[in-house]
């Protein structure tokens, strides 16, 4: 019972700590390019890590990472999140990661279309230098029950975020820098201030647009 009163403060605070509009943390002075959504597509020979930070009418919503390696794939972890179990698609999905029919990026935009999003940041990373691919290995090996390092990638609902920020904070220190913990749109404005992202998009589903911005240090 005290646990369960635990859990019920903690996802209050959280709730009223997300209490914006979307989209807080863009810079007002910048202006975005629409593109069409093959820009979000997979470089066949460039690793990658898409960050999903999610909002809806009143505040965020939702974090979830991809990632691409060449040669072995795409996974793409949703921690505590329904991608796979509403009923839109059909996915292997083990451990709050879907390791079979993975969703490119814009599928999973698309679904988050379908559930009333009102706007989506993707922050992307790419590199060559195997770094990406370790990120994926980790996350592949979640994804089977083993745990390197005690690091698990199942979370509960609520908590997306902060399992989110605890992984990027304990193991991408070489991509970016962010706290342990964080809700998404404390993690969204720690990116924006470091503007180091190879590229920004933002997704407008209501307006059915997707904007390229240029990060800014």
């Amino acid at each position: 019972m005290f646990l369960k009163l635990l859990f019920a403060i903690a996802a209050a605070m959280m709730c009223a700590s997300c209490m914006h509009g979307p989209l807080p943390n863009l810079p007002k002075d910048w202006q975005g390019v629409v593109v069409p959504p093959k820009a979000l597509e997979d470089k066949p020979d460039v690793a990658g890590m898409q960050l999903f930070i999610m909002y809806g009418s009143i505040g965020c919503s939702h974090t979830a990472l991809r990632f691409h390696c060449p040669g072995k794939g795409a996974l793409f972890w949703d921690p505590g999140g329904g991608y796979g179990s509403e009923g839109f698609v059909t996915v292997t999905k083990r451990y709050n990661v879907v390791t079979r029919n993975v969703p490119t990026a814009n599928d999973y935009l698309h679904w988050r279309t379908l559930i009333a999003t009102e706007a989506t940041e993707v922050f992307i990373w790419e590199r060559n230098d195997g770094g990406i691919c370790e990120l994926y290995d980790r996350i592949d090996a979640a994804s089977r029950g083993i745990r390197m390092d005690g690091f698990t990638t199942t979370t509960a609902g609520l908590f997306c975020s902060a399992a989110t920020s605890q992984f990027l904070h304990d193991y991408a220190g070489h991509l970016l820098t962010v706290d342990k913990w964080g809700l998404p749109h404390n993690l969204s404005k720690q990116i924006y201030r470091q503007g180091n992202a190879d590229r920004i998009y933002v997704v407008r589903h209501n307006e059915n647009t997707i904007e390229r911005y240029t990060p800014k240090p």
